[in-house]
């Protein structure tokens, strides 16, 4: 099990992270129209308090991912990294009440059953 630890922690760190961008995003209102303006929305909204913990999150999330790279072959670790899709879809619902789905339930089976296959692989 210890084994595994990277892989959980950077899935963890991964979606953590987009759980902060979304809840600075919900803060921050809509994008403004012209690139310039854009960029710099986006710049600022990267450093606000949400924004920030979620890059530090994805910094974490590529630390352990690398960890996780010297004890899997890489056709093993990648697909493991869907697993953040499978939280989002739950975690989402929860936290910001977002539609949940037969679609998405049966899109998450799918992907489960895939990770299953490649780790079996």
């Amino acid at each position: 099990m210890e084994r595994y630890l990277p892989l959980i922690f950077s899935v963890a760190f991964t979606v953590l992270g987009q759980i902060a961008f979304k809840l600075q995003m919900l803060q921050a209102g809509p994008l403004p129209p012209g690139f310039l303006a854009q960029a710099r929305f986006l710049l600022i909204q990267a450093f606000g308090p949400w924004g920030f913990s979620g890059l530090i999150a994805g910094s974490f999330a590529v630390l352990f991912w690398m960890a996780a790279l010297t004890r899997f072959e890489l056709s093993v670790a990648y697909p493991f990294s869907a697993l953040s899709f499978v939280l989002m879809v739950f975690l989402s619902h929860w936290c910001f009440q977002e539609s949940l789905t037969p679609l998405k339930l049966f899109g998450v089976l799918l992907i489960v059953g895939g990770m299953a296959l490649v780790g079996k692989g």
